[in-house]
């Protein structure tokens, strides 16, 4: 398991975020984020610095890209040989790298 302190500046909004509209996490605790695509879990903390990660979701369908537009999420999201690339920030101002296999991100 590789364990990931998160900055969180709202645990609710921030649990909504991964665990509702990314749809790639489950909620363990008030604090803790399970991810369904690996071993990854992220335990939020109001008091440290804003993370960067990536998470390899594999050949995992996505549905995802209409939802961001919906929620107003800014995000950048490229298709090339190498697979699906999709980057956002959360709420409280993570970056978040998607990459999968090609065509698993829509």
């Amino acid at each position: 398991m590789i364990y990931l302190t998160l900055n969180s500046n709202n645990f609710k909004e921030t649990k909504e975020f991964y665990c509702t509209t990314l749809s790639l996490f489950k909620a363990q605790s008030d604090t803790r984020l399970i991810c369904l695509a690996g071993e990854l879990i992220l335990d939020l903390d109001g008091s440290c610095p804003c993370a960067e990660f990536g998470i390899h979701i594999g050949d995992k369908q996505i549905t995802i890209l209409k939802t961001l537009e919906k929620t107003g999420v800014v995000y950048s999201f490229e298709i090339n040989i190498a697979g699906d690339f999709l980057e956002l920030i959360d709420p409280s101002g993570n970056k978040v790298g998607i990459w999968a296999h090609g065509g698993s991100i829509k």
